[in-house]
């Protein structure tokens, strides 16, 4: 972690959460919130925050970072360890993957969503109000899965719409749910990135996604990359700006 960074984890609402907040003598300006993947620890992008700090140019706001870690624990569904935000139906993504039809995942709204994104409004709602920080310094993101939920709770969950929103190797999803919220995204700057070897989403989905934020009002840094279902570290300095 980097240097007199503090890390700490604490229950807020529903859901475990890990922090990494500034020097002690350090009050934080700005919040922001990361969502990992399906089926990754809660803890997965935790080591983000060191190589984000690092990015940090002279002056610009200081951060809270916060990870929560998602609702659903599967390995007590019998699946392999790791969580996630919603259940998948990994028989019909076999299904999609085979035929190559993941155009049929842009309208779907996955059950459980609604109960994951009211879980991360609420953690949202404490920390804005703990750190007395405005929603235009809120940051929040995520990664695949987690880039979905990001998405999702900027459209449809806060009240007022982020600051900024990363989205790391996600897909459309909810489309019609999502182009009767797009003026929330009005000025609001995206960080969108995904590769073009992606094996989990492939780079269609990311580009379907990336046509609906060019259909907005948005900001949009759009990166495709050479690789798989990653991060590509290129983006990182991009995504706190």
């Amino acid at each position: 972690m980097a240097r007199h960074w503090n890390f700490q984890r604490e229950k807020i609402g529903e859901l475990n959460c890990a922090f990494v907040l500034p020097p002690d003598s350090i009050t934080p300006e700005r919040l922001c919130v990361l969502c990992h993947g399906f089926g990754a620890s809660g803890d997965d992008l935790v080591s983000l925050a060191e190589p984000m700090i690092q990015s940090l140019s002279k002056g610009a706001k200081v951060p809270v970072f916060v990870f929560p870690e998602a609702p659903i624990d599967l390995a007590s569904q019998g699946m392999p360890g790791g969580r996630a935000w919603w259940p998948l139906n990994m028989a019909r993504l076999m299904q999609l993957a085979a035929t190559n039809d993941f155009g049929a995942m842009r309208n779907e709204v996955p059950p459980g969503i609604d109960s994951a994104r009211s879980m991360l409004v609420a953690i949202i709602e404490v920390l804005i109000e703990r750190y007395a920080i405005g929603y235009e310094q809120l940051t929040i993101g995520g990664f695949s899965q987690g880039a979905m939920l990001a998405t999702d709770t900027t459209l449809r969950g806060i009240k007022e719409p982020p600051g900024k929103l990363l989205a790391m190797s996600g897909a459309l999803i909810c489309e019609s749910l999502w182009n009767a919220q797009a003026s929330r995204l009005k000025n609001l700057e995206i960080v969108q990135s995904h590769g073009r070897q992606d094996s989990i989403l492939p780079i269609q989905t990311g580009r379907w996604l990336h046509e609906f934020f060019q259909s907005s009002p948005a900001k949009i840094d759009y990166t495709e990359f050479d690789g798989d279902h990653t991060i590509p570290y290129e983006i990182i300095p991009k995504l706190l700006g």
